[in-house]
This record gives C-alpha cells, structure tokens and sequence, in this order.
C-alpha cells in the first residue's frame, strides 16, 4: 500500500509540475512575444504609446512626425522615448529610435529620418516592423532600418525561453524532491495505523477477540481505531455470553433431567412404587423442561426478527386488570396486598397476548421477592406519547453490581437461590425482548422508597408501528 501511495503522490506531483511548467512557459512567451512586438527590445513602448494616443485622437497620421525622435520637432532633443535597451546597449538602442521609421496601415511609409526619399513607398520589412493598434486593428507601423532586428528579436526570445525552461527544470527538480519527502513521510504516517488496523483484523479473524489498537493521530484514524476497538470488546463480551449461555443452558437443563432419571431409575428398581404422586413429580419436571425449551425458542426467534406478533388495537388498562386478577391467589397466599394506580390510556399496537406475557413476568418476579405481607404497587399512566407501566414491590431490591445484568440470558441476582425461588432464569430477559419487538422498553432501578421497581413503555396507537 505503501508503495502505491508514494507512486501515486509522484503521479500527482508530476502532472502538477508539467502543467505549472507548460503554463508558465506559455504564458512567458506571450509576455516576451508582447514586449518584442511594441518595441521593448530598443526601447520604444512609450512611442508606441503615444503614436497610439495620436492615432486615437486625430483618426490620421498627419503631424505625427513631430512625436518620432529623430525628427526636427523632437522635443527631447533627439532622446525619444526611452533610453533604449537593446542588445547592443544603450547608444545602439537609442540610435534605432533615431532612425526608426513610420508607415500607415497598408505600409506605405510616412516618416523616415535617414531616406527621406523613401517616403511614400510600400517598406518590405514586414518581419521586423511594430504593430501600431486601436482597438485590435493595425492602424500603423514601426519599422527599425536595420534587417537584423527580426533575427534579434527571435534570438533574444530564443535566449529568455531556455532561460525560464533551465529556471523551471531547477525548480521542478527542487520541488520534486521536496514533494518525494514529504510523500514519503505522509506513506508511512498514513500506512502506519492502516497497519496497525490490517494486523488487528487480522488478529480478530484468527479469533483473538483481545486485540486492540492504540492510534492517536490523525484524528480520523484515530476514531477508527475507537471504533475498531469498540467492536472487538462487543464481540468479546459476546463471545463471553455465548459461552455462558451454553454452560447455562446445559446446567438448567441438566437438573430436571437428573430428576426424572433418578425418579424413573427408583421405579424401575421398586425403590419407588409406581404411584400417581411419584408420576406427577416427574411431570412437574417435564414441564419445566418443556417451559425453559418454549423460552429458549420465543428468545431465538425474537433475536432474529423472526417472532410472528398478531397485532391489534390492545387497551393496556383491561390487560393489567385480568392479569392482577390472576395473581390474586398467589399474592393473598404471601399476605401480599396489591395496590394499583391504572389511568384509561389510549390504545397501543401490539400482540395481547405477547404484552400478558410481559406482565405475568413482572408480576410473578414481583410477588416471588415481595416478603410475606409486603405490598406490590402497580401503576399505568400516559405520558408524553407513551403508555407507562411501573411494577414495584417492597423487597430488598437488586444489587447495584447485579443492575446492569439483570435482564441477561440466565442471570439470578442471587446465585444461591433455588429453581424453585428463581424460575429458569430467562423471564426478564424475555419480557425486555418483547418489549423491544413492540418499539417499546423495559428497564429496572432500585426505588428511592426501595424494592426494585421494573418500568414497561410502549408507543400507543399508530406510532408502534
């Protein structure tokens, strides 16, 4: 990549070098070609000028002598209008303007200091003369009496050319070995932390999930890198899930199982007598079985966004009623007094079903941990959009360590609790999972007044959907 970068940064330096080079020469060449062509070889773009602004303002060339400096009426005293520069020096340039001559549009010669007889004829000297101009249309001309001034001219162009493209070479060379520097340095500055991200992928692919980068600069590498490291802690932790989750699942099914087996082995052996009681503490197993398998599929399926809801206009208020009305039994059996605070609300879309299920979990997680004689409130309310359902019991509550993991796969608080006091492990995690395929939420906190306190927020009506 490296290599590809630094032939890339040459291509671009080059392309750029080449086209200040081109136009740098062009653009010097029109400036020589310029300054040639008004005479600046001897001198003469002042005449120019001000046989120009004669031009402009009598429309003719009559009188115009009195402006050329080897005429009688020179004013300067046969000086003209410049000190001259040409090849030969100052005295050769200035004896030029002293001797140049001056011809009308079609050549015809109207002025000449030397061969007075020449006035009147048509000059030949075309390739030596000085454009006089108005308005982009030759009005006149400047013709040197010398024929070397063409090849002067030529020759000074020729010179001053070579000299800019030497000048642009040298610069050309200079710039392009800085610019190789500096490509180089920005290769590696900018290779180095792809590198870094390339071996740290690469890592991550061969299952090392404990990889990290360290890239502080530049600052957009740098927040790849965050990220990069972001992914791979959220796919070790997953990975640690994963594990979990299967060391979980074959410990919770290895208990129901151990009893069955030791219940039907005392059978068969006549320890146990085959009676309705013996078989029903078998059923109760299979049933455990068959509730934690059901529990494991519905979190499968919801997880892959393949759970089938049968959604419908549900009235929140009527659902908590007929499910407080099922646990009645059970909490009057703890001495537990229920105490509700349901507003009418609007209506939410959703699957009945599927939101029961969601409350018998709070309820039965509610009444498992309210002590004996404690109270369980349970509130419904609207509020910004959202119907609001708070379960709160008045037991210990949940460990602050415990309260980021509460809704995990498996996950008891309490380790030491039995199956009986703790169920499989997965009620909460599936009541948040159907929370969330309803566009809804679920979440746990300690309450001020303690106990654990589970709140249930679903959008109503439309806005689910």
């Amino acid at each position: 990549m490296r290599i590809r970068l630094i032939l890339s940064f040459l291509l671009v330096i080059s392309i750029s070098l080449l086209g200040v080079s081109i136009l740098v020469r062009q653009n010097a060449q029109q400036e020589v070609q310029t300054f040639l062509g008004r005479g600046g070889l001897i001198g003469a773009e002042s005449l120019v000028d001000d046989l120009e602004a004669w031009y402009r303002v009598n429309q003719s060339w009559a009188g115009a002598e009195a402006l050329m400096p080897g005429s009688d009426h020179d004013a300067s005293g046969g000086t003209g209008a410049g000190g001259g520069s040409g090849q030969g020096g100052p005295q050769q340039g200035q004896r030029r303007l002293n001797t140049i001559r001056l011809a009308d549009a079609e050549g015809i010669i109207i002025y000449d200091p030397v061969y007075a007889a020449n006035i009147g004829t048509v000059s030949a000297n075309d390739a030596a003369s000085i454009a006089l101009t108005q308005d982009g249309v030759v009005v006149g001309y400047l013709l040197p009496q010398e024929d070397s001034y063409a090849q002067e001219n030529a020759l000074f162009e020729a010179r001053f050319l070579e000299r800019i493209n030497r000048a642009s070479l040298i610069a050309a060379m200079i710039s392009g070995a800085a610019a190789l520097v500096l490509a180089l340095l920005l290769a590696y500055f900018l290779t180095k932390p792809v590198n870094q991200l390339v071996e740290a992928t690469e890592g991550v692919a061969r299952g090392n999930l404990s990889y990290r980068v360290d890239i502080d600069k530049p600052k957009e590498f740098a927040r790849l890198g965050e990220t990069f490291n972001r992914m791979a802690q959220e796919l070790q932790e997953a990975e640690k899930r994963r594990k979990n989750l299967t060391s979980d699942i074959a410990h919770e099914l290895r208990t129901p199982l151990a009893v069955q087996r030791a219940h039907l082995e005392a059978m068969v052996d006549g320890v146990f007598p085959m009676t309705k009681e013996n078989l029903l503490a078998i059923q109760d197993q299979n049933h455990l079985l068959n509730r934690l398998v059901e529990d494991l599929r519905l979190l499968t399926l919801a997880d892959a966004g393949q759970l089938e809801l049968d959604l419908q206009l549900v009235d929140m208020y009527q659902v908590i009623s007929d499910v407080i009305e099922q646990f009645g039994a059970k909490a009057r059996e703890k001495k537990i007094v229920i105490k509700k605070d349901l507003q009418h609300c609007p209506v939410v879309r959703a699957d009945a079903q599927r939101i029961q299920q969601i409350i018998q979990n709070l309820l039965q997680n509610g009444v498992r941990y309210t002590p004996e004689g404690g109270t369980l409130f349970i509130q419904l309310m609207y509020q910004g959009g959202k119907v609001i359902c708070s379960v709160r019991d008045t037991g210990e509550g949940i460990p602050d360590a415990a309260l980021p993991y509460i809704f995990d796969r498996f996950y008891r608080a309490e380790r030491s609790r039995t199956k009986v006091a703790g169920g499989t492990g997965l009620g909460l995690a599936i009541a948040r999972n159907l929370a969330e395929v309803h566009h809804g939420t679920l979440s746990a906190k300690n309450h001020p007044a303690g106990g654990a306190e589970f709140v249930l927020t679903l959008p109503v009506g439309e806005q689910a959907r």
